[in-house]
């Protein structure tokens, strides 16, 4: 038995959940997903996409970190390319020799066969190759059917879970009600497994409270930080396990080694010292499957879910000369024109909604594209108006926008409720775009309103994983919520990390709108840990927002107040602690008072009140600051306000990080 790892008394004691990494080792050599991807992106075109590739443009490489395999399959999918029929020819490679069953396999087999339950979230048939008797249910069979290997994903060459939209629609009942009585009272065994599939990661917490512990074969990080963040999110995604003290965490770099290793030690599998060996041995370089079907499509979706819609733009503009699939192409240039166009739009689509003779869905549409287009620009209040009629039937693309509009301009807790209703929606729509998107409004609503225990469930049950199934820009947006949390919480080191990682990724894909917000955030770091980098810091943030919008930018809020205002406060801030200079100070904050925005003017209002406190003159509008964030839910706002007004004057009020 592997030393410090609890022992089990038999196979049928035991629940084993597999993912792709027990087919990675030796003689299987099958791939992880990173070296998929970087095919298809080859196969594409889009080599500046894959990691050392591209010299010149190094944060593209970072672009596709987090980004899920479900979104990449799920644009090929509707590009026409046969997804199912290249994994099945990457997953049943010939050269340079067959995929063939490795230790790991053999012993699942023998676990499976002596009564464990064995469940595999792999596609390939290496369990069953080490044991042919062996009845194997996969979906979309019913999970009642019996079976010893079980494979809710699918198995080639049958029906796979393998797009975004497959995975947003969850686990089914029949497979959620298998799952919880396979676990119940066993000890429940992770190996190869990352704990992130969408339609798995929600249940672990509530399923596993039943089993007798949680065995988890990893591969430790050779990054120390990251490293702690993984086994903080193991910790988060098994809260109950760690509670009750059932989780073991078995590290080493060679799980498959050691989970044979243990299954040895404790008498429930029998093989020779050579089969084991082979799990170390080097893996053959393997060459992948050609593509086949439209790969000019493909390569624009492709570019669309990572960021560069104005390549995406090329690549159809080219092929509008070719045929066949021209009117498809024009269709695709329509898509992605309205849904990324500037002010413009918003007058035609106001049009074409209010055209009586034309079809009410091509109405609805372009009302909800008009919509979308003044949430992106700004205008909130167009939004909120267009949205104050909602109902149960209305898409979660509404609530959506109602639930931003609501968080810059009024109520930061009906913000939070409105978009987790969006987000509820959006699951049931399985669009996984609004999923990710809905997420994203709860959390950075949450963040403002200081709710930040609920913000941190927000990002690791609802938005990191519906991030990595929709596109770039809302794995960027969940680095953003990690890191404001971390600043929220005064951890310096980790905000800056998470702060620099969504950076990167809004470079990547030209998103002046993100690289603001982000620099925009990095002032309250650097007040916070180097304030004599203020000025620096200050001055790329204006670079960046007076550059002319690029050919492969966007900047759709240029030059809009609710910005203009949280750089005012940055400024104000800095100047009123770091540099004593409570005159300017009190001009800024002045001016933030003034704002038609409720967080903004209280924040302007608590950094006048303090100003007061400072000079022991009046401290009114303290008390405003604290009403007006009592009204709309900022929290932070209030926490300062209050704790101001209690300090003697002539005592400087503890600095303000809001972000």
């Amino acid at each position: 038995m592997s030393a410090g790892l609890p022992g089990v008394a038999s196979a049928g004691s035991l629940f084993v959940f597999a993912g792709a990494g027990a087919s990675f080792a030796m003689p299987a050599a099958l791939p992880l997903f990173d070296p998929m991807r970087n095919d298809i992106l080859r196969q594409l075109r889009l080599h500046e996409y894959v990691p050392g590739e591209d010299p010149h443009r190094p944060e593209l490489e970072r672009i596709t970190e987090g980004l899920a395999p479900e979104p990449f399959m799920l644009a090929l999918r509707e590009s026409g390319v046969d997804v199912e029929g290249w994994l099945a020819r990457t997953l049943r490679p010939t050269d340079p020799a067959p995929a063939r069953p490795n230790a790991v396999h053999v012993a699942l087999a023998q676990l499976a066969g002596a009564g464990a339950a064995v469940w595999t979230v792999n596609f390939d048939t290496l369990i069953e190759e080490a044991d042919p008797s062996l009845r194997v249910v996969a979906w979309r069979e019913a999970a009642s059917t019996p079976g010893e290997i079980y494979k809710p994903h699918g198995s080639l060459p049958g029906p796979l879970i393998v797009t975004a939209d497959a995975v947003l629609a969850g686990l089914r009942d029949d497979w959620r009600r298998a799952l919880a009585d396979a676990v119940r009272g066993r000890t429940v065994v992770f190996l190869g497994y990352s704990g992130r599939d969408f339609d798995f990661q929600p249940l672990w917490d509530d399923v596993l409270t039943d089993a007798a512990r949680v065995i988890w074969f990893d591969r430790p990080s050779g990054d120390p930080e990251a490293a702690e963040q993984e086994r903080a999110r193991r910790r988060r995604l098994l809260r109950r396990c760690v509670e009750r003290d059932a989780l073991v965490v078995a590290e080493s770099e060679n799980p498959s080694v050691g989970f044979v290793a243990w299954c040895r030690g404790n008498g429930l599998v029998t093989m020779s010292d050579d089969e084991v060996k082979r799990l170390e041995e080097k893996r053959p370089e393997r060459s992948f499957p050609p593509l086949a079907g439209d790969l000019g499509r493909a390569e624009a979706s492709i570019r669309g879910i990572l960021g560069d819609w104005h390549g995406a733009v090329r690549v159809n503009l080219r092929r509008l000369r070719q045929e066949p699939g021209r009117r498809q192409t024009a269709v695709d240039l329509v898509a992605q024109t309205v849904n990324n166009a500037g002010r413009w739009v918003t007058v035609p689509l106001w049009a074409v909604a209010r055209t009586p003779v034309l079809p009410g869905r091509v109405r609805t549409v372009a009302e909800r594209k008009r919509l979308t287009a003044h949430s992106r620009l700004g205008n909130h209040r167009q939004v909120l108006r267009g949205t104050r009629r909602t109902d149960e039937t209305s898409l979660s693309t509404l609530l959506i926008l109602r639930a931003l509009s609501l968080r810059i301009t009024g109520d930061l807790d009906a913000a939070a409720e409105t978009a987790a209703e969006a987000h509820r929606r959006a699951l049931r729509e399985t669009n996984d775009v609004r999923v990710a998107h809905a997420a994203y409004q709860r959390a950075q609503a949450l963040l403002w309103a200081e709710r930040l225990a609920e913000c941190r469930l927000c990002l690791d049950e609802e938005l990191r994983p519906a991030a990595g199934l929709a596109a770039a820009r809302w794995v960027a947006w969940a680095d953003f919520i990690e890191a404001g949390i971390a600043l929220h919480e005064g951890n310096a080191r980790e905000a800056a990390r998470h702060y620099e990682l969504a950076r990167l990724r809004f470079e990547g894909e030209g998103s002046i709108d993100g690289q603001v917000s982000v620099q925009t955030a990095l002032l309250a770091l650097c007040r916070m840990t180097d304030p004599g980098r203020f000025a620096a810091t200050l001055a790329t943030l204006e670079t960046i927002r007076a550059a002319k919008t690029a050919q492969t930018a966007t900047y759709f809020t240029r030059g809009h107040p609710f910005t203009d205002e949280a750089v005012l406060v940055e400024r104000a801030e800095h100047a009123r602690v770091h540099e004593g200079d409570l005159a300017h100070a009190a001009r800024l904050y002045g001016q933030v008072a003034g704002s038609r925005y409720p967080l903004q003017r209280s924040l302007g209002l608590l950094g006048a009140g303090m100003i007061a406190v400072e000079r022991g003159t009046d401290r009114g509008a303290l008390t405003r600051a604290r009403d007006l964030a009592g009204r709309i839910g900022a929290r932070l706002v209030t926490q300062h306000a209050t704790e101001a007004l209690g300090l003697p004057s002539g005592e400087r009020p503890r600095e303000v990080f809001h972000c």
